[in-house]
């Protein structure tokens, strides 16, 4: 059984170029006119997180299939937020073949109704901001899914990736529906039904963006892999903070991360009523962004990699990385080590100065003082 089949994606497009899209409709219980049947909502806020099947079940939005490689975002900044592929300095985005993995290894996806906010800090990470986007998702059941679809998920577990200045949650679920999910109730469970997946997710989290010139990914936590309850609490908060955005509630000192976010939908209960649209004013604003996409100077959109470039496998010397990462860090210990013995060096130094120069520098100042206070004195007494 899935509740979540009531939502279904509208492709758009081109797979591949800067056209493509896919945007979402919920069908219509009862509806008598079939042109009325379906309506166009958002999944970044139509879509309830939360299933109606059980407390602990939640939605997920597929947006990238196991073993595909490009790069697709529910988009933030365009009305209705579709699905796109992401780009970066003009050229669409793919993942980087790195030997032994072609494209990514789960349905990798998103939670409706999320917000990692960019400003806040976490306690456990006080020096590093959420990514500003929806929670990811990783859903390891043994089908493939296509992007846009909606799946009922059970959570597992997650891993956290430090990213540069940012933390990048990954939550592990199942599909509801998927052979082994009354089987897997949690990490351990995957590790026992699915041997090598969890080391394979490390390793392809850990190098995939060094392909790119950039230091391999370190995970928070002593304990790379993190329970459930883990799991849920952070998707408590991340709902918690879209509850803040839809609301209109975020602080003003946080409302430049949100600036370019589009927040318009149709049937979102918590929703600022600014932000809610009629069915006919949703199609108007969606038909009105395909004309756009479509009808752009060529110039302005990204632009696809060769295929030599997409398809091309990349073989890393992966223990040489981890060792010159390993001596980067020795040596960023080492510094930091340095600057707090100067710094140590610097006070004990200041401190003796001041022992051994005690009168020199003290008693002139008390003695002033004492002079001061009987020159007070004594002109008070004067006027009496």
């Amino acid at each position: 059984m899935n509740l979540s089949d009531e939502y279904e994606p509208e492709t758009y497009g081109t797979l591949g170029t800067d056209t493509f899209r896919v945007f979402f409709k919920r069908k219509l219980p009862n509806a008598s006119d079939p042109d009325s049947a379906q309506i166009y909502i958002s999944p970044f806020h139509d879509i309830p997180i939360y299933s109606e099947l059980a407390p602990n079940i939640h939605r997920m939005i597929v947006r990238m299939p196991r073993w595909s490689s490009e790069r697709m975002e529910i988009c933030k900044t365009e009305p209705f937020n579709p699905i796109r592929q992401d780009s970066s300095r003009q050229l669409l985005r793919y993942y980087d073949n790195i030997f032994p993995y072609h494209g990514v290894l789960w349905n990798c996806g998103s939670f409706p109704q999320t917000w990692e906010m960019l400003s806040y800090m976490h306690p456990d990470f006080k020096d590093l901001k959420g990514d500003n986007g929806l929670l990811d998702v990783l859903e390891i059941g043994s089908r493939i899914h296509k992007t846009g679809t909606v799946l009922d998920v059970k959570i597992l577990g997650a891993i956290v990736l430090i990213d540069q200045d940012h933390l990048d949650w990954k939550i592990f679920a199942i599909d509801i529906n998927d052979p082994l999910a009354s089987k897997i109730d949690n990490i351990v469970g995957i590790e026992e039904h699915m041997p090598g997946l969890l080391d394979s997710t490390l390793d392809f989290f850990r190098f995939y963006k060094t392909s790119m010139g950039h230091l391999p990914i370190t995970f928070g936590y002593g304990k790379i892999f993190l329970d459930k309850q883990i799991a849920l609490d952070t998707i408590v908060g991340s709902h918690a903070a879209w509850k803040k955005l839809i609301k209109n509630e975020v602080p003003i000192k946080q409302s430049k991360d949100t600036a370019d976010f589009k927040l318009f939908n149709t049937q979102c209960l918590e929703s600022n009523r600014e932000y809610l649209r009629n069915s006919k004013e949703a199609e108007a604003l969606i038909e009105n962004l395909k004309m756009l996409v479509t009808n752009r100077p060529i110039e302005s959109m990204a632009q696809p990699p060769s295929i030599q470039q997409i398809e091309r496998v990349i073989y890393l010397n992966k223990r040489l990385i981890l060792n010159n990462l390993s001596k980067a860090e020795e040596q960023e210990k080492l510094k930091k080590e340095i600057e707090i013995k100067k710094e140590q060096t610097y006070f004990d130094n200041l401190g003796k100065f001041l022992q051994d120069n005690f009168y020199t520098l003290v008693l002139p100042a008390s003695l002033l003082s004492v002079a001061l206070y009987f020159s007070t004195k004594k002109s008070i007494f004067v006027k009496v």
